[in-house]
């Protein structure tokens, strides 16, 4: 029993290169989220002048666009 905890410890379950993909796709999610955030408390701050879609469709635009160069560069 222990012998085998040992080398699930050893030997992980997911290679190392699409961990550090997976990692990095959530750093971009996290992104976006904070980018839509951002552009929510704007919209407030203006009183609502632009519309709630034209800003999430911005930003998923930007973040396709990050997500695109990102496994270009990678």
């Amino acid at each position: 029993m222990l012998m085998n905890d040992i080398v699930d410890w050893l030997i992980p379950d997911i290679p190392k290169d699409i961990s550090q993909q997976i990692h990095k796709e959530k750093i971009l999610l996290v992104e976006l989220f904070m980018r839509q955030e951002q552009g929510m408390i704007n919209i407030l701050e203006k009183g609502g002048s632009s519309s709630i879609k034209e800003t999430y469709r911005r930003s998923e635009d930007d973040m396709m666009s990050s997500a695109q160069k990102q496994r270009n560069c990678g």
